[in-house]
Protein backbone atom coordinates (compact mmCIF):
# COMPACT_ATOMS: atom_id res chain seq x y z
CA UNK A 1 0.00 0.00 0.00
CA UNK A 2 1.49 3.22 -1.23
CA UNK A 3 -0.17 5.07 1.73
CA UNK A 4 0.47 3.03 4.89
CA UNK A 5 3.59 4.67 5.91
CA UNK A 6 1.88 7.98 5.47
CA UNK A 7 -1.03 6.96 7.84
CA UNK A 8 1.09 5.35 10.33
CA UNK A 9 2.94 8.08 10.58
CA UNK A 10 -0.12 10.15 11.48
CA UNK A 11 -1.42 7.21 13.30
CA UNK A 12 0.68 5.29 15.46
CA UNK A 13 -2.03 2.64 16.48
CA UNK A 14 -3.29 2.10 13.56
CA UNK A 15 -5.38 -0.63 11.98
CA UNK A 16 -5.72 -1.50 8.05
CA UNK A 17 -8.66 -3.45 6.95
CA UNK A 18 -8.55 -5.15 3.97
CA UNK A 19 -12.39 -5.67 2.28
CA UNK A 20 -12.16 -7.05 -1.50
CA UNK A 21 -13.57 -9.36 -3.93
CA UNK A 22 -10.23 -10.91 -5.10
CA UNK A 23 -8.63 -11.48 -1.03
CA UNK A 24 -6.05 -13.40 -2.41
CA UNK A 25 -4.57 -10.93 -4.55
CA UNK A 26 -4.49 -8.76 -1.15
CA UNK A 27 -2.84 -11.28 0.78
CA UNK A 28 0.09 -11.50 -1.46
CA UNK A 29 0.38 -7.70 -2.33
CA UNK A 30 -0.13 -6.30 1.20
CA UNK A 31 1.14 -7.59 4.09
CA UNK A 32 1.78 -5.56 7.29
CA UNK A 33 1.06 -6.61 11.31
CA UNK A 34 -1.51 -3.84 11.22
CA UNK A 35 -3.50 -5.45 8.55
CA UNK A 36 -6.86 -6.86 9.34
CA UNK A 37 -8.23 -9.25 6.00
CA UNK A 38 -12.16 -9.61 5.93
CA UNK A 39 -13.30 -12.32 3.91
CA UNK A 40 -16.16 -14.73 3.43
CA UNK A 41 -18.39 -12.16 4.14
CA UNK A 42 -21.59 -10.72 1.64
CA UNK A 43 -20.90 -6.92 -0.11
CA UNK A 44 -23.59 -5.23 2.53
CA UNK A 45 -21.10 -6.29 4.95
CA UNK A 46 -18.29 -5.42 3.29
CA UNK A 47 -19.95 -1.48 2.54
CA UNK A 48 -20.99 -1.54 6.61
CA UNK A 49 -17.22 -2.04 7.68
CA UNK A 50 -15.51 0.40 5.17
CA UNK A 51 -18.28 2.76 6.42
CA UNK A 52 -17.52 2.87 9.68
CA UNK A 53 -13.68 3.45 9.42
CA UNK A 54 -12.32 6.43 10.17
CA UNK A 55 -10.51 6.83 6.91
CA UNK A 56 -10.73 5.21 3.49
CA UNK A 57 -8.14 4.09 1.16
CA UNK A 58 -10.67 3.83 -2.25
CA UNK A 59 -10.61 2.18 -5.18
CA UNK A 60 -12.05 3.77 -8.38
CA UNK A 61 -15.69 2.48 -7.95
CA UNK A 62 -18.59 4.23 -6.81
CA UNK A 63 -18.43 1.11 -4.07
CA UNK A 64 -15.58 2.91 -2.07
CA UNK A 65 -16.95 6.04 -3.20
CA UNK A 66 -20.09 5.90 -1.12
CA UNK A 67 -17.64 4.12 1.66
CA UNK A 68 -15.80 6.99 1.74
CA UNK A 69 -18.17 9.47 1.60
CA UNK A 70 -20.34 7.73 4.91
CA UNK A 71 -17.23 7.10 7.09
CA UNK A 72 -16.56 10.98 6.76
CA UNK A 73 -12.84 10.73 7.36
CA UNK A 74 -10.05 11.29 5.49
CA UNK A 75 -10.67 9.83 1.83
CA UNK A 76 -7.51 8.45 -0.36
CA UNK A 77 -7.92 8.40 -4.10
CA UNK A 78 -6.10 7.25 -6.61
CA UNK A 79 -5.61 10.53 -8.55
CA UNK A 80 -4.65 9.45 -12.05
CA UNK A 81 -8.57 7.57 -12.40
CA UNK A 82 -10.08 7.92 -14.86
CA UNK A 83 -7.37 7.28 -17.27
CA UNK A 84 -6.42 10.70 -19.38
CA UNK A 85 -8.06 10.86 -23.00
CA UNK A 86 -10.18 7.44 -22.38
CA UNK A 87 -13.80 7.45 -23.33
CA UNK A 88 -14.64 7.59 -18.71
CA UNK A 89 -12.77 10.77 -19.13
CA UNK A 90 -14.88 12.65 -21.07
CA UNK A 91 -17.83 11.79 -18.93
CA UNK A 92 -16.24 12.20 -15.02
CA UNK A 93 -15.66 15.73 -13.54
CA UNK A 94 -13.00 15.39 -10.84
CA UNK A 95 -14.19 17.67 -8.84
CA UNK A 96 -17.69 16.69 -8.75
CA UNK A 97 -16.50 13.18 -7.88
CA UNK A 98 -13.80 13.95 -5.15
CA UNK A 99 -13.92 16.45 -2.25
CA UNK A 100 -11.39 18.96 -1.84
CA UNK A 101 -10.73 17.60 1.63
CA UNK A 102 -10.03 14.14 -0.31
CA UNK A 103 -5.99 13.13 -0.78
CA UNK A 104 -4.93 11.92 -4.12
CA UNK A 105 -2.00 9.66 -4.64
CA UNK A 106 -0.11 8.87 -7.52
CA UNK A 107 0.82 4.76 -7.64
CA UNK A 108 2.92 6.42 -10.59
CA UNK A 109 4.98 8.39 -8.56
CA UNK A 110 4.32 6.97 -5.15
CA UNK A 111 4.56 9.79 -3.46
CA UNK A 112 1.00 12.09 -2.14
CA UNK A 113 0.40 15.15 -4.59
CA UNK A 114 -0.06 17.32 -1.71
CA UNK A 115 0.26 17.47 2.19
CA UNK A 116 -2.83 16.22 4.11
CA UNK A 117 -4.31 17.81 6.63
CA UNK A 118 -6.31 14.48 8.12
CA UNK A 119 -9.57 16.39 9.55
CA UNK A 120 -13.03 15.08 8.57
CA UNK A 121 -14.73 16.90 5.29
CA UNK A 122 -17.46 17.21 7.67
CA UNK A 123 -19.40 17.51 11.17
CA UNK A 124 -22.02 14.68 11.38
CA UNK A 125 -24.67 15.35 14.08
CA UNK A 126 -26.24 11.87 13.11
CA UNK A 127 -25.73 8.19 12.74
CA UNK A 128 -25.81 6.25 9.65
CA UNK A 129 -25.98 2.42 10.25
CA UNK A 130 -26.34 -0.45 8.02
CA UNK A 131 -28.42 -3.49 9.42
CA UNK A 132 -26.34 -6.33 8.87
CA UNK A 133 -27.74 -10.14 9.52
CA UNK A 134 -25.82 -12.61 9.70
CA UNK A 135 -26.71 -16.56 10.32
CA UNK A 136 -23.37 -17.79 11.96
CA UNK A 137 -21.52 -16.32 15.21
CA UNK A 138 -18.51 -15.70 13.26
CA UNK A 139 -16.54 -12.77 13.13
CA UNK A 140 -17.62 -10.25 10.43
CA UNK A 141 -13.51 -9.21 10.36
Amino acid sequence: MATDAYFKEQFPRIQFVVCSDDITWCREHVRDESVVYSEGNSPVTYFAILSSCDHVIMSTGSFSWWAAWLAGGMAVYYYNWPRPMSQLEYFVTKSDYFYPTWAPISMKDRHWKRRVKLTPMYTRSDTFSVPVKTTSNKSLL
